[in-house]
């Protein structure tokens, strides 16, 4: 089979301009030449990932053929180094990998570049049979480049393709050589979103192959699969159709109707944190322009955590920062190395040193774009200045470091790193741009100026140049007849110089008209402008001889010379990237320290025992708006029970209480300091919260419906080294279906040799007569009667525990029931119904078989039915 496939789809072309792409990822494509068409032939034991990227998220969907079930990534945020998508191929090894065909560049030259059809040329395209009266027309634009670009692209790619093996903490990438994938590349209008959301609602998945209610399939639908995140929708719908379009060539063992599960899978590298949870916790919050013609086109950074962390003194620096809160990590080893850095510039003696490191780091800029009119040769004299004072300011920071570590004790590998062999390197780039470009003049000037002693024949030129005006006046007295028809006519004459027209007599049109026989004087007419007419003769054209276009020479030289820097910065310009990388973790991490110091946090200490152990923990958010913050302690280690349940009232603290503990864990896991006055912690997996309700108009879902899926996430995935936090849930639906729900969740994870750390808040009293004895579960409960805001642990039998107001549906029944007798009897009577309801929600949590669960539920129906009638 031969280099990138594409296959096409004969839907409707007209809805291609639905999608709204980011400016950011409209690059060139960077795509072969020939094309011819063909079928993709795939053996039954081979593997497909298909890739989403738009907008700086990433998402995959992978299917080995003849499976039952398809792999799908959330969506993630993929920054310039591509680890997520290094990570994935990876992990899964795919056979086959297909990209859109307006992919961004760099991605396609890092995929072609590890694909095992690397050196092929020919594109070849899968048709479908409909499209074959259409096939003359080409399916993209973009595709057409001609031969002279392709080279010029692969001797500008060169850098990229370097570029793309540079790890800056650790190795968070694992070994590629294994991959011998094929690329592929797909037209884009298959990544449409609304087509592809339209293609998996009408898919046959099989165990809803009987439904013919789009709304029930899409309800179904929404517990397996993130509908919000765009760029997994797209890379599921592009897979699906490309297995219906390969049903008919495989055999049985592949039948599209075998499909029957999503499942989604997880980078070990990295903590799995959803969108929902970053919004639930304020890690980050957008606030758009107040007005309506421009929202959505200008947006700030609100009151949120990376807000707060965000005092970075470079563009460099804070996108640095946005990608470490966006990736946390569960490398200890890359985790411990930034902490050794925050508490090397958190300490009070480094305090001067730091200060010192931020004022350089304001002269750190973001370069790509200079680069960019480098390779175009677009370039202007603002961007060697750039550099210069980029380079000065590194150059300063690795001399600072030099110094300071000579005289440090404890040694820390990424400063090593940054007093590397690299800044010879960068000296020589300075110096080359100090040698060659004298800035004061230029800015004098106006226009660019090249020292002297660069180009011998260029400073001859100048030279000559800045001696024309005594030439030409002296010139002026060595010609006769100009002579004589000065002293006849009395008449000014002026030889002068100007670009590209040469040397040129200039003569007032009010003194020519009196001059009746010009021409004895051998003057030949030009041009006339404004109030001069301008001549040659002889000595004009003899002089024209001698210096030529003596400026647009100097211009042509200067330029050659600006060209000669260009290109030897551009071979060297991966290391200035390499630098600024580096100046970049330096600005985050010391804002990172900065932040640290403000709001008097302290280091934590992680551990993979399975401890977590908080003492005096605080919101780091609230904290800030509050007059005095209650700090609260959380423990929990694998010996003893995993789970703790919260009660009180709305408004005592609980749902800040959850949040604090699930911020604490986050901002170990990006290697911060935590506000605790000290923290013991786990190193966790994934997160999973049901705190705040995505609630949309587009969703077409319920509330309770789209709790429920966050819960049925938590539950499919959650491990043992997963967080999960659970904020009122249940609150959405009936009293005694969520309460039912919640205590089938709880029983789940109880009884799971997976159980995650489980923290859990709610208004439902009666789970303390329902959980068992033997069940260990932390119990507390927050008390707004005195508004102190502590947290109070609890035994399931505390009198204070029962002293909280019940549910709704309790007081309603003893308004009503006088007698004590008939009370309790109809309390007993509640208390066995709740239990009916947890066992078929266990039921339903442990995959039983339908036919059972249907006769329990009737049961249930009819029983209650039945003492309702008597």
């Amino acid at each position: 089979m031969s280099d990138y496939t594409y296959f096409q789809n004969n839907e409707d072309e007209n809805d291609n301009n639905n999608d709204v792409r980011d400016d950011e990822n409209n690059d060139p494509e960077m795509l072969p030449l020939e094309t011819t068409r063909d079928d993709i032939n795939l053996d039954e034991t081979e593997s497909v990932l298909f890739i989403s990227y738009q907008n700086r998220r990433i998402a995959f969907a992978f299917y080995r053929i003849g499976s039952s079930r398809i792999e799908l990534f959330h969506e993630m945020y993929e920054f310039d180094d591509y680890v997520v998508t290094r990570n994935v191929l990876a992990k899964l090894q795919p056979d086959n990998v297909f990209i859109g065909a307006q992919c961004e560049s760099k991605l396609y030259w890092l995929l072609k570049k590890l694909s095992s059809n690397f050196c092929e040329e020919i594109v070849t395209i899968m048709t479908d049979e409909d499209d074959t009266n259409n096939s003359n027309e080409p399916e993209d634009s973009s595709i057409q480049q001609t031969s002279e670009n392709e080279d010029a692209t692969n001797s500008v790619i060169k850098n990229d393709e370097e570029n793309f093996s540079f790890t800056l903490e650790g190795d968070t990438t694992l070994n590629l050589l294994n991959n011998h994938f094929k690329l592929h590349i797909v037209p884009s209008k298959l990544f449409n979103y609304e087509q592809c959301k339209s293609r998996i609602l009408s898919f046959d998945f099989k165990p809803i192959s009987h439904q013919s209610d789009k709304t029930i399939r899409y309800i179904y639908l929404t517990s397996q699969i993130d509908f919000s995140e765009t760029n997994t929708i797209r890379s599921l719908g592009v897979l699906l159709f490309f297995i219906e379009k390969q049903s008919s060539t495989l055999s049985a063992n592949a039948n599209i109707n075998s499909i029957s599960d999503f499942v989604y899978f997880f980078l070990d590298c990295f903590v799995s944190i959803d969108q929902i949870t970053y919004d639930a916790l304020d890690i980050f919050k957008n606030e758009w322009h107040p007005s309506l013609s421009k929202k959505g086109l200008t947006k700030k950074e609100s009151f949120s955590l990376y807000g707060v962390f965000n005092s970075c003194a470079s563009k460099i620096g804070s996108n640095y920062l946005r990608k470490i809160f966006l990736q946390p990590l569960t490398n200890i080893d890359i985790l411990e190395e930034r902490l050794d850095v925050v508490e090397f510039f958190h300490c009070e003696k480094n305090s001067y040193f730091k200060t010192s490191v931020y004022d350089f780091l304001k002269n750190i800029k973001h370069i790509p774009p200079i680069i960019n009119r480098f390779r175009s040769s677009n370039f202007q004299i603002s961007d060697f200045r750039t550099l210069q004072q980029n380079l000065i300011a590194v150059i300063s920071i690795k001399n600072l470091f030099t110094n300071r570590l000579m005289n440090s004790e404890k040694k820390i590998k990424i400063f090593d790193k940054i007093t590397d062999h690299f800044i010879m390197v960068l000296n020589e780039i300075l110096e080359s741009i100090e040698n060659t470009i004298d800035f004061d003049k230029s800015k004098d000037d106006g226009k660019v100026a090249i020292k002297t002693g660069i180009d011998e024949e260029l400073d001859k030129k100048k030279f000559y140049f800045n001696k024309l005006p005594e030439i030409l006046r002296n010139a002026i007295d060595e010609q006769p007849l100009i002579n004589d028809l000065v002293q006849t006519h009395n008449i000014d004459i002026t030889l002068l110089y100007l670009p590209q027209l040469g040397f040129l007599l200039k003569l007032s049109l009010i003194e020519v008209q009196k001059i009746t026989d010009i021409d004895k004087y051998e003057l030949r007419f030009l041009f006339c402008a404004e109030t001069a007419a301008y001549y040659k003769n002889a000595n004009t054209d003899q002089y024209d001889s001698l210096f030529g276009d003596i400026h647009g020479e100097i211009n042509d030289l200067t330029h050659q010379n600006l060209v000669k820097l260009k290109e030897f910065i551009i071979e060297r310009i991966d290391t200035l990237i390499m630098a600024n990388s580096y100046c970049a973790f330096l600005d985050a991490m010391i804002a990172i320290s900065q932040s640290a110091i403000d709001m008097n946090f302290t280091r934590p200490k992680l551990n993979c025992q399975g401890m977590i152990n908080i003492v005096e923990g605080r919101h780091p958010l609230y904290e800030i708006i509050t007059k005095s913050f209650v700090p609260n302690d959380y423990h929990c280690d694998s010996k003893s029970s995993k789970t703790m349940i919260i009660f009180g009232q709305n408004g005592s603290g609980k749902t800040v209480y959850l949040k604090q503990i699930c911020l604490i864990v986050f901002l170990a896991h990006i290697g911060s300091f935590v506000p605790a006055q000290s923290a013991e912690l786990q190193v966790v997996d994934k997160i999973f919260t049901r705190i705040r309700t995505p609630e949309s108009i587009s969703t077409q879902l319920s509330s309770f419906k789209l709790d429920l899926n966050q819960m049925i996430a938590a539950t499919k995935y959650a491990k043992r080294r997963s967080l999960v936090i659970i904020d009122c849930f249940g609150k959405g639906t009936l009293y005694v279906d969520g309460y039912a729900l919640l205590k089938g969740f709880i029983n789940y994870w109880i009884n799971n040799d997976q159980q995650p750390y489980l923290i859990i808040s709610t208004h439902y009293n009666m789970l303390l007569t329902t959980i068992e004895q033997d069940v260990e579960v932390v119990l507390g409960r927050f008390d707004n009667e005195f508004q102190n805001y502590k947290l109070k642990l609890c035994q399931k039998n505390d009198e204070e525990l029962s002293a909280i107001p019940t549910a709704p549906e309790l007081i309603d029944l003893c308004n009503k029931v006088c007698d004590e007798k008939q009370k309790k009897e109809s309390i007993a009577e509640i208390k066995t119904k709740f239990r009916s309801y947890i066992q078929l929600a266990d039921m339903i949590l442990n995959n039983e078989q339908l036919d059972k669960i249907n006769s329990f539920a009737k049961d249930i129906i009819s029983k209650y039915h039945t003492n309702k009638g008597k």
